[in-house]
């Protein structure tokens, strides 16, 4: 995988990807009275704290429609686009990871026949985010449907977020949904766990292999008998190991710190996108 664009490419190509989808989905009648919407957005201004901001994306024209409180990460809250959100995220592979998984979950409430509903299900995520002045904030993103067709086509997203605190060190997305059927949970669990190892991996197959060894092994097991489970010379695991922290370094950015494979894979499994 190549994390090789730009944020105007990523934007580009999720508004046309987003409008093809919608134009071989007509109806795109309108379910949610805007009465609701307007009632949501006057509770979440009236209870809008220091340290929380939000905003409504028109998934149409990806553009953001209505947003209140982004001075928090220094930005103009009138001026604010998806251009400086996705810049704001520090991450290109998280980045790239997310809106993979916009295109996927855009398809999967169609497919699964979900039961959409005015703000459900959720889907949450904690997240660094990068304040104007450079600072990385840790946050805590929820994201759930604000307007959709009778087709089941999102075509506005409430994005709520929370500041957890004023720095960042490591700490793993733990993507979850909430406010989902019971008959669905493992579903979108699935959902979760494909996205990334089927389609967004930053790893070969070997050492998607060995990521997941490490994931489940003990945290004493020494580099010798994780060798000798996966039938490699030690000298051949080592050498994997640098690869997969090399290419982890690579596809989370400079912000997140590792230092062995297995830390790598403790992250991973702890963002709940290995099993």
């Amino acid at each position: 995988m190549k994390n090789d664009k730009s944020v105007i490419e990523e934007i580009k190509e999720v508004k046309e990807y987003t409008q093809k989808k919608l134009n071989q989905n007509i109806p795109r009648d309108a379910v949610v009275p805007s009465h609701l919407q307007q009632e949501e957005l006057g509770k979440l201004e009236i209870g809008l704290r220091h340290e929380q901001f939000f905003f409504v994306v028109d998934v149409i024209d990806f553009k953001i429609i209505h947003a209140r409180g982004i001075d928090i990460i220094g930005y103009n809250t009138e001026q604010f686009d998806m251009f400086q959100y996705l810049q704001a995220i520090p991450s290109k592979g998280l980045l790239q990871l997310f809106i993979l998984m916009w295109r996927n979950i855009f398809n999967f409430n169609v497919e699964e026949d979900t039961p959409l509903q005015f703000l459900k299900p959720k889907f949450i995520v904690q997240m660094p985010i990068k304040h104007a002045n450079g600072d990385i904030f840790l946050v805590k993103r929820t994201i759930s449907p604000f307007q959709f067709t009778k087709s089941g086509m999102i075509t506005q997203y409430l994005s709520e977020f929370v500041v957890i605190k004023k720095t960042f060190d490591n700490e793993p997305p733990e993507p979850r949904f909430t406010d989902i059927p019971e008959k669905m949970v493992e579903k979108y669990a699935e959902f979760i766990n494909r996205d990334f190892i089927w389609e967004n991996s930053p790893f070969s197959p070997k050492e998607m292999i060995i990521v997941n060894t490490y994931a489940h092994s003990h945290p004493e097991t020494s580099v010798d008998i994780i060798a000798k489970e996966l039938n490699l010379q030690v000298s051949t695991l080592k050498f994997y190991n640098k690869a997969i922290l090399r290419k982890a370094q690579d596809f989370l950015g400079e912000h997140y710190i590792f230092t062995t494979a297995r830390e790598v894979a403790v992250f991973f499994k702890k963002s709940g996108i290995l099993k």
